[in-house]
């Protein structure tokens, strides 16, 4: 995803969960 994502996707983001 782009920046953060619910799913905590961190293939494109800053921020993941």
């Amino acid at each position: 995803g782009i920046f953060i994502s619910s799913s905590g996707d961190q293939s494109h983001s800053m921020s993941g969960n």
